[in-house]
């Protein structure tokens, strides 16, 4: 019984040490961001307002489309700080 309680012992200290966090070694793999008049951010910036809808189309799955009414829908393209 003895033996039995060092082995469990062993196994627990070795368990807990192996599972300990560390601090990040190297720097994760990121790219810059991109600035300029072609980047994500400057579209989005270009969408922002108020928009009026035109058309709305929807699809089905088998290849069907139906037109909705869209004379009175507004969208407003917010930008979220």
């Amino acid at each position: 019984m003895n033996r039995r309680l060092v082995i469990v012992s062993v196994c627990a200290v070795v368990a807990v040490s192996a599972c300990a966090a560390a601090p990040r070694q190297r720097t994760l793999p990121t790219e810059r961001i991109e600035e300029g008049p072609n980047s994500t951010t400057a579209v989005r910036k270009q969408f922002e307002g108020r928009w009026s809808l035109l058309s709305f189309k929807v699809n089905a799955e088998d290849g069907r489309q139906a037109e909705i009414d869209a004379t009175v829908i507004s969208l407003r393209w917010l930008r979220r700080p």
